[in-house]
């Protein structure tokens, strides 16, 4: 038992809110940034939750906030690729901060930046699709959402005479 405990404890690193606003110093040479990483990656499936929207604020912000209008711009990806994260979640209460266009840009951001992420999309069911990743040990899946929402909120299901709802 104890064997698959510590097998166990170096398959996933699971993280809370990111919330990085500003590009790392100096490449991330700065004091305690490797102790971090060193523990983030001994996970294979490292997550956290991108608590924030990513674009260059081209996009409108929204009537109301999650609590404040927070945005990064993409460069910021980076720290968080130096970190070791690899799964994002984009469900959270700061998700709609900037509108469905914040919704697509940040989405496009992520992905671009080679991250898998769950919890948003173009379309409800783009949305609320699992995410893969493949580990050394198995596959993972992440499922993310967000119940702080207003119901006019939600992501809408496209039909064959509607586009979808981001």
């Amino acid at each position: 038992k104890e064997g698959l405990v510590q097998r166990m404890k170096h398959r996933l690193t699971a993280a809370g809110d990111l919330l990085i606003l500003r590009e790392l110093p100096q490449g991330g040479s700065y004091e305690g940034f490797d102790p971090v990483r060193s523990f983030l990656e001994q996970g294979d499936f490292r997550f956290a939750n991108l608590e924030a929207t990513i674009h260059r604020y081209e996009c409108p912000p929204s009537e109301e906030s999650g609590g404040s209008w927070i945005c990064a711009a993409p460069e910021v990806l980076n720290a968080v690729q130096a970190f070791g994260f690899n799964v994002l979640s984009l469900a959270n209460n700061h998700t709609l901060d900037f509108s469905q266009d914040g919704v697509i840009k940040t989405r496009d951001y992520v992905l671009q930046a080679g991250f898998k992420a769950a919890g948003t999309g173009r379309t409800l069911a783009e949305a609320s699709e699992p995410v893969y990743f493949e580990g050394n040990d198995g596959r993972y899946a992440l499922i993310a959402a967000s119940s702080s929402f207003k119901p006019d909120a939600m992501a809408g299901a496209q039909s064959s005479s509607m586009m979808g709802r981001p």
